[in-house]
Parts: structure tokens; C-alpha cells; sequence
């Protein structure tokens, strides 16, 4: 039976290296790994922070790694404070290879590459844990995008080079009836408030 209400996601905490933004706590990979993202209307992909991004950061990092990995929304994994996405430790995990980021190149001065594969994405919503398997995620390094993003965009991930489409997650929840449609709405103006999705 198809699902008629919106699927509501619980907000995260505020973060940010820029300002504080309201994000959506989620988790990816088995065992599961938490991270707080912020939505992404441009693509329909899931970008982590990998363990090097915290060591190509070292203004950030100071002298304890566990606080860049905090400053850009890593949670725990396996009972304690994570540096970055750990895609050798889920094994969920399927490799597709290193590719470019679907962003804008005007706006950036280096390429943006991410090490895409893919992997459980696991949503909390108002009735519990929506899990959705075998979703593109990609895992990041840049500094141009501090904390993880989780997209909404209906737009597939496109990996011609091994003839892979990984559909976006609204298409995926739409195609579960997990959700009426694949659209969304935003609500991130308060921090007790929740996101609408």
C-alpha cells in the first residue's frame, strides 16, 4: 500500500564552518556510521567526509583529529567519535570509482572528485529509521564542502564508464512508496524545528 503523508525528517544539530545550518542526522554502512548532513537540491547523491579530509585539514584539526571530524558533522561509529566516513569498514559497501563531483566548475579553482560507491543510507524520521539500500554515496576530501550533504534532487548518479545508473533517493523512496512523490519541501529555519522532505 503506497504511502499518502510526506515522509518527515527529524532535524540534526546546527553546524557548519561558515555558520551555523541545520542539518539531518543520518546513517550509512553496516555496522552504521552518523554523520549530520545538510540537504542538497543540485544532485540526488550522499557526500561523507572521508578519515583524509580531517588530515588534509590541519588548521582545522588543531592537535586532537576527533575535532575536525566533529566540526564537520562525523558522528560515532561503533561507540566512539569517528574522524570521517570509513567505506572499508561497512560492509555494505560496493566501489565504483573515483569521479567528479556534479557541481559547477566556475565555482571552485581545483577539480572536486569524489570516491563514489554504494553503500545503505539509513533516514530518521518521525516513526523510526528508514533504511535504504545500495545508494550513491560518495566519499570527499575537498574543503569547498565542509560538512556531508544528503541529496534531494531527483537526479541520477551516471557512471558511464562502468555502464552504472544509481537512481536518486526521492526516486528510490518513490518507487518503494515510502513517499507520494518525488518532491520535497524545506523547513530549516529553526532549530526546533523539523525538515519536511
Amino acid at each position: 500500500m503506497a504511502n499518502t503523508y510526506p515522509l518527515v525528517l527529524e532535524a540534526g544539530l546546527w553546524a557548519g564552518n561558515d555558520g551555523n545550518w541545520s542539518t539531518w542526522p543520518i546513517q550509512v554502512g553496516e555496522p552504521p556510521q552518523h554523520f549530520n548532513v545538510l540537504p542538497a537540491t543540485s544532485n540526488g547523491e550522499t557526500w561523507l567526509p572521508l578519515l583524509e579530509a580531517c588530515s588534509s585539514s590541519p588548521s582545522v584539526a588543531l592537535t586532537d583529529p576527533n575535532i575536525c571530524g566533529q566540526s564537520r558533522g562525523v558522528g560515532d561509529f561503533e561507540g566512539s567519535q569517528s574522524v570521517g566516513y570509513q567505506h572499508n569498514a561497512s560492509s555494505s559497501w560496493e566501489n565504483i570509482g573515483t569521479y567528479n563531483l556534479p557541481v559547477q566548475a566556475s565555482l571552485f579553482n581545483d577539480d572536486q572528485a569524489g570516491l563514489y560507491g554504494t553503500d545503505d543510507v539509513g533516514l530518521h524520521n518521525s516513526t523510526g529509521l528508514l533504511n535504504l539500500t545500495g545508494q550513491s554515496v560518495a566519499g570527499i576530501v575537498t574543503k569547498d564542502f565542509w560538512l556531508g550533504s544528503f541529496g534531494i534532487a531527483k537526479r541520477a548518479a551516471n557512471f558511464s564508464t562502468e555502464k552504472t545508473i544509481v537512481p536518486s533517493l526521492l526516486e528510490e523512496m518513490k518507487a518503494q512508496n515510502l513517499t507520494p512523490s518525488a518532491s520535497f519541501g524545506l523547513d530549516v529555519g529553526a532549530s526546533y524545528g523539523k525538515h519536511f522532505l
